[in-house]
């Protein structure tokens, strides 16, 4: 005999008005060489960079891509690149490599530089040039070496990538890349170099700006005509004026949350749904210009930040409303609840990017028959213990109770 159930998910809700609407935007693989879809910043929110700071965004990479060489040819824009060279060995030792965010002064290396780029098989590394010379012209470049030290983020889920500008000691900075919630790699540079003497003109840049999802070169046809890029959606793009705690960081990776919200310079939720600009939300005077973006490029599907609690009504095997942005963010997770038999075990089948909690959930069973039924949770498809609430389904003749503090963990 099969049941249904409606689903009630009730508590606290850390709702940020900011993220209701949002949406995201993916990036395709380049059909041809000279046809790279981008995003281009040229005015980064007032202040960032001047002092400590925190960049924030949320992102999703394209599995359907193989992993592999990325020599001149079609493995350049089809593959993920899967070197991983021990830093500053050479010379150029990082010109391979999916290029998310390319904020590189091409002119000199090491001064200005921000940029984060795929390598390792779906690592993430962060170039920041300070004005120290680090290496034959490098800037610094935070990445775990090896790169197998830390996971892949070629698993279909959801990443927040946060970088981190420390003051630490007297005169000294720590430069942190995060990834969810782990510190995946850190290193301290002895200045605290004013970075909008950089970011404000562009000086000595040849191309200035950020770009997003391509290497600029390749993307506005000034020097290479192809390069490797970054396939996969990007949502939520938050720029700090201070550095945020560890603490906060790990909180806004296992909650799924937007964050707090202290001296946020710069927000950038995706929320336009259409389009070729997405506009800072805090003063709407700056946006990120998109260009040669492909049909599909804006997607309904949300970072967990656009909603991190579930919240509002979902009906089991029913499929989600496209229009209903209560489920945008619940939609890429899939939680899927299902009884075939009085006595038998609810499965609840949950593939989250973080650690999801349930602040309540309140279970109805149609038939309002009563029984115990144990719950399983799964995570990515394996078996995950412990459930941290030993609360069973306890269903009573009225057809509903509340269960506390279920927490699902990847």
């Amino acid at each position: 005999m099969l049941h249904f159930f409606r689903i009630f998910a009730i508590g606290i809700l850390f709702i940020i008005p900011l993220c209701a609407l949002a949406q995201s935007i993916n990036f395709n693989l380049n059909s041809i060489p000279d046809d790279d879809d981008y995003g281009k910043q040229l005015v980064l929110p007032t202040g960032f960079g001047s002092g400590e700071f925190t960049l924030q965004l949320w992102i999703r990479p394209d599995t359907s891509f193989p992993i592999g060489p990325t020599n001149p040819g079609i493995n350049q824009i089809t593959n993920w690149y899967d070197g991983d060279i021990f830093p500053y060995n050479f010379g150029g030792w990082w010109f391979e490599g999916n290029f998310l965010l390319d904020g590189h002064n091409n002119g000199t290396f090491y001064q200005g530089t921000f940029s984060l780029q795929f390598y390792g098989g779906g690592r993430v590394r962060w170039h920041f040039g300070d004005g120290i010379d680090v290496s034959e012209g490098d800037p610094w470049i935070i990445q775990a070496f090896p790169a197998s030290s830390t996971p892949s983020l070629l698993d279909g889920n959801w990443h927040l990538v946060s970088c981190v500008r420390r003051w630490i000691g007297a005169g000294n900075a720590a430069l942190e890349l995060w990834v969810d919630e782990n510190l995946v790699a850190d290193t301290v540079t002895p200045s605290r170099t004013d970075m909008t003497t950089f970011w404000d003109s562009w000086p000595g840049y040849p191309q200035g700006g950020w770009f997003y999802g391509a290497e600029k070169q390749a993307a506005e046809n000034l020097g290479p005509i192809q390069y490797e890029d970054y396939k996969g959606l990007i949502d939520e793009i938050r720029f700090y004026n201070r550095a945020k705690t560890a603490s906060e960081i790990i909180t806004d990776a296992m909650q799924s949350g937007c964050g707090s919200d202290s001296l946020l310079a710069g927000s950038y939720d995706f929320s336009e749904g259409s389009g070729l600009f997405v506009t800072n939300q805090m003063n709407n005077a700056d946006s990120i210009h998109f260009f040669d973006l492909q049909a599909n490029a804006w997607t309904a599907s949300n970072a967990p930040c656009a909603n991190p609690r579930l919240a509002g009504v979902y009906y089991i095997n029913d499929t989600i409303p496209s229009n209903d942005t209560t489920f945008k963010s619940f939609s890429d997770f899939f939680m899927h609840l299902q009884n075939v038999g009085m006595d038998d075990t609810i499965t609840v089948e949950v593939a989250p990017i973080a650690p999801f909690y349930i602040d309540s959930l309140i279970v109805s069973d149609v038939p309002g028959n009563t029984t115990n039924r144990p719950i399983i949770i799964r995570g990515n498809g394996a078996m995950v213990n412990p459930i941290l609430s030993t609360t069973k389904l306890i269903l009573d003749p009225s057809g509903s109770i509340i269960i506390h503090d279920i927490e699902i963990l990847d």
